[in-house]
């Protein structure tokens, strides 16, 4: 669908992030009324036309009138907080660069783990697919330390402590 298709159809707010629909949809929603549901993913997904749409590439769409050349990245971490200025284009692994520990991290630090047999805090960092040890420590403060210094000159502004 193009822009003036979807302007047709929804009002983008780009300072809250929120879609709202412009025309009346029989039960289903009346003009005015939010559109758009929120995921067990995180991501809000818009149902027009009978496809489904991810609502921050739709916002990207409205908000630049073309579609994303590659992923958006949300700035924040908030895959729900669509306001244009949390949103850019990037490369996958600019995106995966900018996204969260794994729920299952044992040390709360993304890019630590836990060496059990040795009794150590193991640092990695990826880029561009590859995965580049940085070292052993003994504590996992130090190890995260490692991994934020790395972080920041390898990544820049894509880079996500947390």
């Amino acid at each position: 669908m193009t822009r003036e298709e979807f302007s047709r159809l929804l009002a983008y707010n780009p300072g809250t992030g929120r879609f709202t629909w412009r025309l009346y949809r029989g039960r289903m929603a009346k003009a005015g009324d939010p559109a758009g549901s929120l995921k067990p993913s995180g991501y809000i997904e818009l149902h027009v036309g009978g496809k489904i749409y991810k609502a921050h590439r739709v916002a990207w769409l409205m908000a630049h009138g073309e579609w994303p050349s590659q992923h958006i990245d949300h700035i924040n971490g908030d895959k729900a907080d669509n306001r244009i200025a949390n949103l850019r284009d990037c490369s996958r692994s600019e995106n995966l660069c900018n996204s969260k520990h794994h729920a299952n991290s044992t040390t709360g630090f993304k890019g630590v783990h836990f060496q059990k047999t040795d009794g150590i805090y193991v640092a990695h960092i990826r880029k561009d697919g590859k995965r580049k040890h940085l070292g052993s420590f003994r504590t996992v403060e130090d190890a995260a330390a490692a991994v934020r210094i790395a972080r920041d000159a390898l990544h820049g502004e894509f880079a996500r402590h947390g």
